[in-house]
């Protein structure tokens, strides 16, 4: 009897677990079914990979400046780490009901910045609806799925913060980490962005969806 029960019990789970969607696939966001507040809606193609309890996400903005972001995350564990727009981050992912919680920070020092997003599918499986929180703002991201070859956007080499950004000569990083950078040079001299950078000139921070 105790081996049945413990065969119900891991059938009952193992149903369950089929239950949860799959977020794998390359995603457009729809400007025209989404909200967001106080800014422009980029262009923007994400690519998610989710294998049972891994997940990647990977984002390309298209800009201008145009910036690769990727983050993972494991669902059920503690925090990992991991970079955003070339600052140290930490995510952490969990199911609540068949909607994906993920919480993101990231930042240097004193300027770390934090947001979550709730993933959840269409019925039909054909768009990723992200309910994003920051700050005390409720955003709506719909994605939806891209075809096939969207896939190839994410084969091509990320440019270099030269190649995005004008006015770069010396610093050889990716555009990915050139905020990053810029934030880590604040921090360490105790500084904004005006004692190196004419007021209004500063890059704008790109985005994972939008921040």
């Amino acid at each position: 009897m105790a081996r049945i029960l413990v065969a119900l019990v891991f059938f009952a789970c193992q149903a369950g677990a089929q239950g949860l969607p799959n977020f794998t696939g390359v995603w457009k966001l729809n400007p025209d079914k989404s909200r967001v507040v106080g800014r422009k809606m980029p262009d923007l193609l994400m690519r998610v990979d989710h294998w049972e309890t891994s997940i990647r996400q990977r984002v390309l903005v298209k800009g201008p400046p145009e910036v690769f972001n990727t983050l993972s995350f494991v669902v059920g564990s503690g925090e990992i780490p991991g970079q955003l727009d070339g600052m140290p981050a930490r995510t952490r992912a969990r199911w609540e009901a068949t909607s994906l919680a993920l919480d993101i920070s990231f930042g240097v020092g004193d300027k770390v910045r934090k947001y979550s997003e709730k993933w959840s599918l269409a019925a039909d499986g054909q768009s990723l609806i992200s309910n994003r929180f920051q700050e005390g703002r409720e955003e709506l991201q719909v994605y939806d799925r891209a075809p096939p070859e969207a896939a190839a956007e994410f084969q091509r080499p990320e440019r270099t913060a030269a190649e995005a950004y004008k006015n770069i000569r010396i610093l050889k990083i990716s555009a990915a980490n050139l905020i990053g950078a810029m934030v880590g040079y604040q921090v360490g001299l105790g500084v904004g962005c005006d004692h190196c950078h004419v007021s209004n000139t500063c890059p704008a921070t790109p985005a994972i969806g939008m921040r």
